[in-house]
C-alpha cells in the first residue's frame, strides 16, 4: 500500500501588502485565531517587515486615540473650566 503524499503549500499571501510570501525562503509571521466551535480557524500571514509596520502603526494609532480621550476628559473637567474662565480674554 502506497503512502499518500501531502504537498504543503509553499506560498501564502501577506495580509498587509497582499504580495506572496515564500514560506521556505522568506522571514514571516503567522497570526492565528483559534475558534473552537464558532467558526473555522483563521491564519493571517505577514512578511516580517510588514508585521513590524502593521504592529507599530496600530500602537501609534491606539496611543493617539488614548491621548485624545484624555484631552477631552481634561477639557470637560469642571475644575479646568473654572481655571480657564479666570484667564482674561478667553471666551468659551
Amino acid at each position: 500500500m502506497a503512502k499518500k503524499v501531502v504537498k504543503k503549500e509553499t506560498e501564502k499571501e501577506c495580509y498587509h501588502c497582499k504580495r506572496m510570501i515564500n514560506l521556505k525562503r522568506d522571514k514571516y509571521v503567522v497570526l492565528s485565531t483559534i475558534n473552537i466551535e464558532k467558526q473555522p480557524d483563521e491564519h493571517n500571514y505577514y512578511h516580517f517587515q510588514c508585521w513590524i509596520n502593521y504592529f507599530n502603526s496600530k500602537v501609534i494609532e491606539t496611543a493617539k486615540n488614548n491621548v485624545m480621550k484624555m484631552q477631552e476628559q481634561v477639557m470637560n473637567s469642571p475644575m479646568i473650566k473654572s481655571m480657564l474662565k479666570g484667564i482674561q480674554g478667553l471666551t468659551q
